[in-house]
């Protein structure tokens, strides 16, 4: 938890949207490789643990960047770029809260309908 932390110190600016950056790459590698592996004939076992390996890998990222967002916008602040630093804390905690909905909403449709059909 302590580099990410640290990264968010850093980087706020790239902080504030990381988790969003990690759905559309959940997005892509979720949509593409379950096309791919059903044109290639995979069985519906290895599309299904795809899916679930990779949503699963992508829920506990963002969850680590909504939790460092969060904590860090509770950390107290010094001027003049404290109000600053504090707002994009609670956006890159939002926007990870954004991000898990998000991903679990892009993984759904495709654990309710069965792959390749």
């Amino acid at each position: 938890m302590r580099p990410l932390i640290r990264f968010v110190q850093h980087f706020p600016l790239l902080a504030a949207v990381a988790a969003m950056i990690v759905w559309a790459i959940h997005f892509l590698l979720v949509y593409a490789g379950v096309g791919l592996a059903c044109a290639r004939g995979y069985s519906t076992t290895a599309v299904l643990l795809w899916l679930a390996t990779t949503t699963v890998l992508a829920l506990l990222v963002a969850l680590a960047i909504t939790l460092a967002g969060f904590d860090r916008a509770r950390r107290p602040e010094t001027p003049p770029h404290g109000q600053r630093r504090r707002f994009l804390a609670r956006l890159s905690a939002l926007l990870g809260g954004l991000a898990l909905i998000a991903i679990v909403l892009t993984a759904l449709p495709m654990l309710l309908v069965p792959p390749c059909r």
